[in-house]
């Protein structure tokens, strides 16, 4: 369980600085806390899922396109999952074993599992299996 601290201006500070292509500054100091960084990341999540929402398809039902609709958000959710693992690999000086200089790749998520591990299917400049 995380615990969330949410400062309405310091939202909308961050919805601005994506909207207008600015810099994301932290919200009380210098460097970024946890919690400007989990506000940051819920603010690229919405704008993600914002930019990349399913049309809905009217020969769906509204269940179906609900369906539709959690099933694209807990994608974009393994995606984000994946590429802090990637973060993390590049962080521990190995993304040159791994990919090449521009790796590409498909990320779902589970359709329900114990455990959630996203699925990748790598398609371009991977060096080694994931």
């Amino acid at each position: 369980m995380q615990y969330v601290t949410v400062h309405k201006a310091y939202l909308e500070r961050v919805l601005g600085s994506i909207a207008d292509g600015e810099p994301i500054e932290p919200m009380e100091s210098d460097t970024f806390s946890a919690p400007d960084l989990l506000s940051i990341a819920g603010a690229c999540f919405f704008a993600i899922i914002r930019k990349g929402q399913p049309l809905g398809q009217p020969d769906l039902t509204p269940e179906q396109q609900q369906a539709e609709r959690a099933q694209h958000e807990a994608d974009l959710a393994a995606a984000i999952i994946f590429t802090a693992q990637v973060y993390d690999v590049l962080s521990g000086g190995e993304y040159d074993v791994a990919w090449e200089e521009k790796m590409r790749c498909r990320v779902a998520a589970p359709q329900a599992t114990e455990q959630f591990k996203p699925i990748v299917d790598p398609y371009e400049g991977w060096k080694t299996e994931s």
